[in-house]
C-alpha cells in the first residue's frame, strides 16, 4: 500500500534531519526493528476479523508503523555504516 512509502519517506527524512541527534542511532535501529515487527504480527493478526472497515483501518494503521520503522531503521543503519569509514 503507499502509506508505507509515504510514511518510510517522511520518517526517514525526520529521522535524518533531527531524530538522530537527539537518541544514538542503535537505538533508532532497535526502535525501527520494533515496529517493523509489529507492523508484520499486526497484518498477520487480522485474518480471523470479519469487519471489513476495521480490518482497513487496522491494515492502514500497521503499514504506517511499518513505513516508519522502515524509515528509522534505514537511516539509523546507514548513519552507523558511514560512520566507520576507516573500518570498512
Amino acid at each position: 500500500m503507499a502509506v508505507f512509502s509515504v510514511f518510510f519517506i517522511l520518517s526517514a527524512y525526520i529521522t535524518g534531519k533531527w531524530l538522530l541527534n537527539k537518541i544514538k542511532r542503535i537505538t533508532g535501529c532497535y526502535l525501527g526493528a520494533i515496529l517493523v515487527i509489529i507492523n508484520i504480527l499486526g497484518l498477520g493478526s487480522l485474518y480471523p476479523l470479519k469487519n471489513g472497515n476495521f480490518i482497513l483501518g487496522l491494515t492502514f494503521l500497521f503499514q504506517m508503523l511499518g513505513g516508519i520503522g522502515n524509515g528509522i531503521n534505514t537511516t539509523s543503519t546507514l548513519a552507523i555504516l558511514t560512520s566507520y569509514k576507516e573500518m570498512r
